[in-house]
């Protein structure tokens, strides 16, 4: 999310776990930004370069913090009833 918001210091990990969660609720992907030019050697593991609506269960939200923190929670969509 950096990339569309800058680094938030403090914030930038509540705002990643967030947008991570919003994904995962509303079932799309969004896209890298300033994925381009593509390296070659990673033509195997095409960035979503445009929203992508996927049907996931579970999803990852990585944190690197400005002061040394680093944390990655594992997010799982709720049942809809």
């Amino acid at each position: 999310t950096k990339g569309y918001t800058g680094h938030t210091i403090t914030g930038a990990g509540a705002i990643e776990a967030i947008f991570t969660l919003l994904m995962l609720r509303d079932g799309w992907v969004a896209p890298s930004v300033n994925a381009r030019p593509l390296d070659p050697a990673l033509e195997d593991y095409p960035p979503v370069l445009e929203p992508e609506d996927v049907d996931m269960q579970h999803a990852i939200s990585n944190s690197f913090g400005f002061g040394g923190t680093n944390v990655a929670l594992v997010l799982s969509r709720s049942p809809r009833g």
